[in-house]
């Protein structure tokens, strides 16, 4: 009888200690935006992204980590001038940028530009079939994952911009392709 107060203590203590070794939970702030471009950074780009850094969102200020682009000419030229303005601002290779440029009817196509101190890029895909009369663009598809952490914490952000005509029915070809 005496050893039993004893050991509720210890098995509750036990129990905390595998509650917290246990617990996979990622937690994380960050700015995820997306951003039609038309073309690539015009003038007075720069003040627009860093305003969204210095924005409060939750009582945080802090620059974009995630930035999802639409009518790029190719991710080497019109996104990569994103991501050299992000550095102009933020420091050289802070900003990096996915490679994979998705098929295009016109009008450009998606990208996507990330913090490389604080996302990693891990698989970058594009999907849907090009047509006249179905879908313009393909959509992207990037899994992200928080620096320092595991696969569990992974995210996905899709990439895509529709094409509206006469003919396209709500929902658009583009949107059809992710459901």
């Amino acid at each position: 009888m005496i050893l039993l107060p004893q050991r509720r203590p210890l098995v509750f203590l036990g129990v905390c200690l595998v509650t917290l070794i246990a617990r996979h939970e990622a937690v994380a702030q960050l700015r995820i935006v997306d951003y039609n471009t038309t073309a690539g950074p015009r003038a007075g780009f720069d003040v627009v992204v860093e305003a969204i850094g210095s924005e409060l969102v939750g009582g945080i200020a802090k620059p974009i980590d995630v930035l999802a682009v639409q009518e790029q000419s190719s991710s080497a030229t019109t996104t990569q001038g994103i991501v050299d303005l992000l550095n102009g601002i933020y420091g050289a290779g802070v900003y990096g940028r996915a490679t994979l440029d998705g098929g295009t009817n016109g009008a450009g196509r998606p990208g996507l530009v990330y913090n490389t101190t604080t996302v990693e890029l891990i698989e970058q895909i594009a999907f849907g079939t090009l047509s006249t009369s179905a879908q313009a663009r393909q959509t992207l598809r990037y899994r992200l994952r928080p620096v320092g952490y595991e696969a569990s914490a992974d995210f996905y952000v899709y990439s895509n911009h529709g094409m509206l005509s006469g003919s396209n029915a709500w929902p658009l070809p583009e949107e059809r392709s992710i459901w």
